[in-house]
């Protein structure tokens, strides 16, 4: 029988591709943005968060602590490679989100699974300044790549899901030419998948989009679902399942992010089913991503978690850059 071996979640925003020194180009852009969610759900301006900071972010901001967090952010990024190398896996389950890249609003499913034979990205956008070129190729979206998908599992796990009353969509190539896989699996494939031929089977779940934004409670049920799926799938694979995503941002809430950690580290379903949706605004919402994942597995055990808020602007926004393996 199949089986869930390796549970990984990774952060996959762009301050975990890049060195921290960087990190205050898009601290500009933050400032030029002008709003942000209040974990309330409110917005707030940019320059009222600034007023409200002071400098109680100036220290996360030097040189030397970035280039420390630079480090730290890249050991946690090796040693999740270390796990899947190390897992032998047959295939690599990745939720994450859709951010335009492989759909388009005209059809914005709650849940899918892409199918395909192939993954790859969309194609090479031209006109980007410098800074964002460095950007986009250190997070695996340049140059156009290509990664072997995993069709007749995926029609598998589709077909039990659809028995345990999971209405999944099926995507088996992008919406439009140009369109490809978006970020979250190309930082997987790219970033910790190193010298690793395994397929990849992409979970895709509405993080963005309302109005049908699955709860944190039906994530961590798809999660269960998935588990379950793999689980009687008779074949003896050695899957494993990835969250790419979060955690918050683009304002940073380390009260949000450290208490997701603690219920990860514990199994504890019952913070996770009942976040409140308002605080999973933005960015933030990738969370979900983690929620998919801590459903399916939690029949392992947690075996670490690193988590960095990287922090890019005097006024707090940033990420919560969180890595974390289970077996």
């Amino acid at each position: 029988m199949a089986s869930i071996i390796l549970g990984i979640g990774t952060s996959q925003n762009s301050l975990a591709s890049v060195p921290g020194r960087d990190w205050h180009i898009r601290g500009k852009l933050d400032a030029e943005r002008g709003w942000f969610f209040r974990p309330d759900g409110s917005q707030v301006s940019y320059d009222q968060l600034a007023a409200e900071a002071g400098d109680r972010f100036k220290d996360y901001l030097a040189e030397p602590y970035l280039d420390e967090l630079t480090g730290l952010i890249s050991a946690a990024q090796r040693r999740l490679a270390q796990a899947i190398s190390r897992a032998r896996l047959d295939v690599l389950v990745v939720v994450g989100d859709d951010q335009g890249e492989l759909l388009d609003r005209s059809n914005m499913p709650a849940v899918a699974i892409y199918n395909g034979a192939e993954l790859a990205n969309g194609k090479a956008v031209t006109g980007f300044p410098e800074w964002q070129k460095r950007w986009r190729e250190a997070a695996a979206l340049d140059p156009a790549r290509h990664y072997p998908g995993a069709p007749d599992f995926a029609n598998d796990l589709i077909g039990r899901l659809i028995e345990r009353e999971i209405d999944v969509s099926v995507v088996n190539r992008p919406a439009a030419d140009g369109k490809g896989i978006g970020h979250s699996w190309a930082f997987v494939a790219n970033r910790l998948m190193v010298g690793v031929d395994v397929p990849i089977v992409p979970v895709i779940i509405n993080t963005w989009y309302g109005p049908n934004v699955p709860t944190p409670a039906r994530c961590f049920a798809i999660g269960q679902a998935i588990r379950a799926a793999i689980e009687n799938d008779p074949r003896d694979l050695r899957v494993g399942i990835a969250a790419a995503g979060g955690l918050s941002h683009t304002l940073l809430n380390e009260e949000l992010d450290r208490s997701v950690i603690a219920a990860l580290q514990t199994g504890d379903a019952e913070v996770l089913t009942t976040l409140p949706r308002k605080a999973l605004s933005g960015g933030s919402a990738q969370i979900l991503d983690w929620i998919v994942m801590a459903g399916a597995v939690s029949g392992l055990a947690n075996k670490w978690i690193d988590y960095f808020p990287a922090y890019r602007s005097l006024g707090g926004t940033g990420a919560g850059l969180a890595f974390a393996a289970w077996s």
